[in-house]
């Protein structure tokens, strides 16, 4: 049974090799954390497109992406927040009242709006 977790932010972390990359001794720690029935999780701001090879390298079921709007629990949906479309167009109203560019990354397209 798991009663501990260990929770890692990726970029600069768990990734020291560069963007969305683990050393092998990255991939052995966290086999070892396993071993010993401690949960590795990991938390960061990225989607989940961005780092599926990533979850599927270090066998990961467990982590919270999007800085907290996506969470995923031993392979089962917690939480998945969508930004409300009222939202975004107020947030595109502002942008040209202010006569600002705004740009939404989604299902990774940037996609922007002049």
């Amino acid at each position: 049974m798991i009663d501990t977790m260990a929770v890692f932010d990726l970029d600069g972390t768990l990734c020291d090799g560069g963007p969305l990359t683990v050393s092998p001794a990255t991939v052995t720690a966290i086999q070892t954390l396993k071993a010993r029935q401690v949960l590795p999780v990991i938390a960061t701001g990225r989607s989940h497109y961005e780092i599926i090879d990533l979850l599927h390298q270090l066998d990961l079921h467990t982590y919270i992406l999007a800085n907290g709007c996506y969470i995923i629990h031993q392979d089962e949906l917690i939480q998945d927040y969508h930004f409300p479309i009222d939202k975004i167009e107020a947030v595109i109203r502002m942008a040209q009242r202010n006569h600002d560019d705004v740009g939404f990354l989604i299902n990774r397209v940037l996609r922007l709006r002049e």
